[in-house]
């Protein structure tokens, strides 16, 4: 009996231990990916910010512009 009890913990440590090494490889993925979307949504924010800096720009100079 006690041989069986040993065996069965030795494979869940086993599993235990496999199991926690895919997690912190999958967190780790899944952080690197997350912060390379965040880069890319930044760059987006940034584009966007942009596109309305020069249509705000453009409406200024067509309503500045006498006619």
């Amino acid at each position: 009996m006690a041989f069986r009890y040993a065996s069965f913990n030795d494979g869940f440590d086993f599993f235990l231990a496999q199991f926690a090494n895919v997690a912190f490889t999958d967190t780790k993925k899944i952080i690197l990916i997350y912060s390379e979307r965040r880069k890319e949504w930044k760059k987006e924010k940034d584009n966007r910010r942009r596109e309305k800096e020069k249509q705000d720009e453009t409406k200024k100079r067509e309503t500045s512009t006498p006619t």
